[in-house]
């Protein structure tokens, strides 16, 4: 979700594809130090591939992402435990760790998506349900510029 937010408008002077790739590894933790040290605006075009922003942002891909975050959400649901979870919270680190990555990327995306003003108001609430609310946000934004090329 962040890799196509950011590599779509990578003009800034740090690049941000090297942030967006180790967030697959370090969670939402390394983003938040690309959105703190990333300057000034430095380019017209972003330095990524246009066919590659094309692919990454396409109703097809985000549509995709989001079947599968409501498919995990599904599957967690109906088969995962509270129980369970809370036992692996108080005994393991990385859980309690993953933990708070999961509310640093729920608050991350409220606040880029405000304040890049990718979404307007009340579109940006949808960012509180975790992961499918900006993917969802990102999909009506690629609608929205579907409809403004074809006027």
């Amino acid at each position: 979700m962040f890799m196509v937010m950011i590599c779509k408008k990578d003009t800034y002077k740090l690049p941000g594809w090297p942030f967006s790739l180790s967030s697959f590894a370090l969670g939402a933790f390394s983003l938040l130090f690309y959105y703190h040290w990333k300057g000034q605006k430095v380019r017209t075009h972003s330095r990524i591939p246009s066919r590659f922003i094309a692919i990454i942002s396409s109703r097809l891909w985000i549509g995709l992402c989001l079947a599968l975050t409501i498919a995990g959400y599904v599957y967690g649901l109906s088969i995962g435990s509270i129980k369970a979870y809370g036992d692996a919270f108080m005994q393991s680190q990385l859980v309690s760790v993953m933990t708070a990555d999961f509310f640093v990327l729920t608050w991350l995306s409220y606040s880029v998506m405000t304040k890049e003003k990718i979404a307007s108001w009340p579109y940006p609430l949808l960012c509180f349900i975790p992961v499918a609310g900006p993917f969802l946000i990102l999909l009506l934004d690629n609608r929205q510029d579907i409809r403004e090329e074809k006027l």
